[in-house]
């Protein structure tokens, strides 16, 4: 039976339709120190990259020697210290009304939250543990809950934090003051000042490492920091509100830590750096974002992640979900074909393919089949990848319009199977989130459809075509800016069955 039947091609439209709910992006890791690992809802443990993206309901570990720092849509940042466990429950974010809710929690671990727009309305923003529930409202917040329960809270800024346990609700209202939680049931201790030593202590374990650049190709300097205007988006001034916790504490509390010097480690709350660093490089370039789709044989099916990296012409893919063993092949700006070439030196097949390339290197596709078996035959799979540098600062305002290439396969009413490529151009209003999608000469058919925002980064829509054709695509924008854009899409008719990635880039 050929590998674009009506069967796999309706399973896909499926896969397209039911995806983005199921991959709602909350916020982006902007630092990393290995090991830490994230869970996606349905999907296996990943090791975490810095621009990666993080999804509703992700389980985020670190072990021993592991730290990462999640930077949320609304800006809000949490740094996660060694031996930590932390799930993100719940994120909604409207960023035209700035109204949303933050629900997070936490098994074990040292963390520090830093407030974003969310966390500056009432009851935005909550952390649960086994012992308490944290509440904060515009501040900054160092929580440790140890294996045995004991859970320590400190304020380092905002007018209120509350700790609720065993029926009793307490309040922080100055910076510097802590409270304490003796394990599971039992009610939260009276504010009092910071221990001696305990505030320089769980600071150390959310900064950086000695010889660690939380995953970035530039770590960032005091100057930078000190110019980014954090300040502005956060809850209040880092530097300052430490500074103030200091003054607080007893006056045998060691030196206040230089938040500055751990955020050059750390690369914490640099919310200019982290927009600099979705801008695609001269150098190799990360993709920590995109979609997988395999057809044929027993395990085809649609993954909304990927991660490779391109350097000097290839384009390296480690084994990840909907790739079995990974490789490197060839990837050149624009559209290529590629093949026969062997992908992975254990792999018994040789592979063919064709891929896309955008000018900026933000986005690509690339279609890869097994060589022996023929291009989209019976006998050999094929693997759709779509790959993207994550975008964080996503527009919401103006229309961006997108044009570029789509390379797939198309069956014909006598069941032939043949390489198809075309044109594919959207438009996309951000404030709205609406749009539509086109896609011109793909096989001699034209097919296209209106779009929406699903969450993030993600959209969708439905497809028509001529011969009463209909289908689904399912793309994310990518790049600074959402300078790219791509993703996969199947349709189905009386007359032909396509199935392509595509990627374009935005029209100024």
């Amino acid at each position: 039976m050929p590998v674009l039947h009506r069967g796999t091609v309706m399973l896909l439209l499926a896969l397209l339709v039911a995806a983005p709910a199921a991959a709602q992006q909350v916020g982006v890791n902007s630092a990393v120190n290995t090991d830490a690992t994230g869970t996606p809802p349905g999907a296996r443990a990943r090791p975490l990259a810095i621009g990666q993206q993080v999804v509703h309901n992700e389980h985020i570990v670190t072990d021993a020697g592991g730290q990462a720092q999640i930077l949320f849509l609304d800006e809000s940042a949490m740094t996660i210290g060694p031996g930590s466990d932390l799930t993100i429950d719940e994120f909604v974010y409207d960023p035209q009304s700035g109204s949303g809710r933050l629900a997070m929690n936490a098994t074990r671990g040292v963390m520090r939250f830093v407030g974003g727009r969310i966390s500056k309305l009432e009851n935005g923003v909550t952390m649960q543990t086994p012992s308490g529930t944290i509440g904060i409202r515009g501040g900054i917040f160092l929580m440790n809950l140890q294996r045995n329960g004991t859970l320590d809270v400190v304020l380092l800024y905002g007018k209120d934090l509350t700790v609720k346990s065993g029926g009793v609700l307490q309040s922080i209202t100055r910076p510097g003051y802590a409270v304490s939680v003796a394990g599971r049931g039992a009610a939260p201790s009276a504010p009092a000042p910071a221990p001696a030593g305990q505030l320089a202590g769980l600071l150390a374990q959310v900064s950086g490492k000695p010889g660690a650049n939380g995953g970035a190709t530039t770590t960032p300097t005091d100057a930078s920091v000190a110019g980014s205007g954090v300040s502005n988006t956060i809850s209040g001034d880092v530097n300052a509100s430490v500074q103030q916790a200091g003054l607080n504490r007893p006056a045998a509390q060691p030196t206040v830590i230089n938040i500055a010097s751990l955020q050059t480690n750390l690369q914490v709350n640099n919310t200019a750096t982290q927009s600099a660093q979705q801008q695609v490089s001269a150098g190799p370039v990360m993709y920590t974002d995109g979609f997988v789709v395999k057809v044929g044989g027993s395990d085809s099916g649609l993954q909304t992640s990927f991660t490779g990296t391109l350097s000097n012409g290839q384009l390296t893919v480690p084994a990840q979900p909907g790739i079995d063993k990974g490789g490197t092949l060839p990837l050149p700006p624009g559209q290529a074909t590629f093949g026969p070439i062997t992908l992975n030196a254990n792999d018994s097949n040789q592979s063919v393919g064709s891929t896309f390339l955008t000018p900026d290197r933000s986005a690509f596709t690339a279609v890869v089949s097994d060589a022996t078996g023929g291009f989209g035959t019976q006998n050999g799979k094929t693997t759709f990848v779509v790959g993207g540098v994550p975008t964080v600062n996503l527009p919401t305002a103006g229309v961006g319009s997108y044009s570029g290439v789509a390379n797939g396969l198309m069956q014909n009413q006598a069941g032939a199977i043949a390489n198809a490529s075309g044109g594919f151009s959207g438009s996309y209003n951000f404030a709205t989130q609406q749009g539509s999608v086109s896609f011109s000469n793909f096989g001699g058919q034209n097919f296209g459809g209106p779009v929406a925002g699903t969450g993030g980064n993600t959209y969708g829509g439905q497809l028509s075509g001529g011969g009463g054709a209909s289908g689904a695509v399912l793309g994310k924008f990518f790049g600074g800016g959402a300078s790219t854009t791509g993703g996969i899409f199947a349709v189905s008719g009386q007359t032909y069955n396509a199935l392509g990635v595509y990627a374009g880039s935005q029209q100024h």
